[in-house]
């Protein structure tokens, strides 16, 4: 959380950096979407499909709001998901 042009948004693509410390995140694995895009599909319906598909996936959902990182946050402690968020 933090003020808009402050960094956040640099800081969770310096995680998927191999260039940038160890143990860097696979960008392979991340899903990104930016909701002032208004994106299609909505994020909790790609989560959920991932997580009904078993895929793994690290999803970044940039201008989240604080509702939607809780459910999104739910949805990824379901027994059977495999799915990350991050929400900046």
């Amino acid at each position: 959380m933090g003020l808009s042009g402050v960094g956040k948004t640099r800081f969770v693509q310096a995680l998927f950096d191999a260039r940038i410390g160890t143990g860097a995140l696979d960008p392979a694995l991340a899903v990104y979407t930016n909701l002032g895009d208004d994106p299609d599909p909505q994020p909790i319906g790609m989560m959920s499909d991932l997580i009904a598909r078993r895929l793994r996936a690290i999803v970044v959902i940039d201008n989240c709001h604080s509702e939607l990182h809780r459910r999104l946050s739910e949805l990824c402690r379901a027994p059977t998901s495999l799915v990350s968020v991050i929400t900046v």
